[in-house]
């Protein structure tokens, strides 16, 4: 089984891309990272002991990706999102599986 810590940092690295792209208030060009961000997180559910949490972070990103693909996108929703994806990516290490 790969380290799991790339994983999350390549996912922080896409919104980041987010991120930028909302202030830029360019989310369209979002659509790419929000698809890399889904990858991720599927080579990432593998991972977790945690299924709940898996589950929960899994969702969040589906919402996020609903949200850049609405035609009328509301910023602050993406935002709240990001953030809400962060922080979870900040306690994944802990619902990891120990080897």
């Amino acid at each position: 089984m790969q380290n799991p810590a790339p994983i999350i940092s390549q996912m922080n690295q896409a919104l980041n891309d987010v991120d930028a792209k909302l202030k830029a208030n360019k989310l369209t060009d979002a659509k790419p990272s929000v698809n890399n961000l889904m990858s991720l997180n599927d080579q990432l559910a593998s991972h977790f002991s945690d299924t709940a949490f898996r589950d929960k972070l899994h969702h969040a990103i589906l919402a996020l990706k609903d949200e850049i693909n609405k035609p009328n996108t509301n910023q602050t929703t993406v935002n709240n999102q990001v953030q809400t994806i962060r922080g979870m990516l900040n306690d994944a290490p802990q619902k990891m599986m120990t080897m």
